[in-house]
């Protein structure tokens, strides 16, 4: 069953280096265990490359290659520990694929903070119970970006996605209601919008994530008020149908 709007076809998708974001963490939480996916590679990653994962197709997290030094284990730059087995990840076609879905010979799309990119395949998954953190965060959205949306997509964008996507005035903070938004047609600069991101990781020294600067860093390392860097779909494709993504209301919370 088609969900109603105009699919895409993933392979007509391509990767935008300034969708590539740093996003501002909130908050860092542990919530029990789950099943980790981590994913031993064909090839070993270019330095500074990871994979791109998240909770939501509409923020997908830079998870960095383990060549992390720890007093754990060794390096093992073929390897990502990538999240629980719900999470999305990026594949070579720019489709979208559950991390539980994955086997041998799969592609996926691998990046740099820089936007350098290219492609890694899957050789061995394996899925363990581990403890698991969940990372919240924000993207903040101009307001020149929120006039576009609001003339191409309606109110209705905003109605639908209120609970996720935050209108404010950019200096006070102040909460403002879609039908004030017209108000500051002729001073756009003066609002903006967070936009909710989150993404689940295991609670290990083997996860770094990437800051804005470039640098892996360890979850362990992060805390709120960090910025690391993700992957924010155009807002009017936020919505996936069996991996490609299409043009349709979709709310991920």
């Amino acid at each position: 069953m088609k969900p109603k709007g105009s699919l895409r076809k993933g392979a007509k998708m391509e990767f935008v280096l300034k969708h590539l974001h740093p996003v501002k963490i909130k908050e860092i939480k542990p919530i029990g265990n789950g099943d980790r996916v981590c994913l031993d590679m064909m090839s070993n990653f270019k330095s500074g490359h990871g994979l791109l994962v998240g909770s939501y197709n509409r923020s997908l997290f830079l998870i960095h290659c383990e060549t992390m030094p720890n007093q754990f284990v060794s390096k093992r730059p073929a390897r990502v520990n990538a999240g629980p087995v719900s999470m999305y990840v990026l594949c070579s076609n720019f489709t979208t694929k559950y991390l539980n879905e994955l086997k041998p010979g799969d592609a996926l799309f691998t990046v740099d903070s820089k936007g350098k990119t290219s492609v890694n395949t899957v050789a061995r998954s394996k899925i363990e119970p581990r403890p698991m953190l969940l990372i919240r965060g924000t993207h903040r959205i101009r307001g020149s970006v929120i006039f576009k949306l609001l003339y191409s997509e309606g109110q209705d964008y905003f109605n639908g996605y209120r609970s996720i996507f935050h209108l404010k005035e950019r200096k006070t903070g102040k909460p403002i209601s879609v039908l004030d938004v017209e108000k500051y047609r002729n001073k756009q600069t003066n609002i903006c919008a967070d936009l909710d991101v989150e993404t689940i990781v295991q609670d290990a020294e083997t996860v770094p994530l990437v800051c804005r600067d470039g640098r892996p860093k360890s979850m362990k390392q992060l805390k709120p008020g960090d910025r690391i860097m993700a992957y924010i779909q155009n807002p009017e494709l936020q919505s996936r149908h069996f991996g490609m993504a299409y043009e349709g209301f979709c709310l991920e919370r």
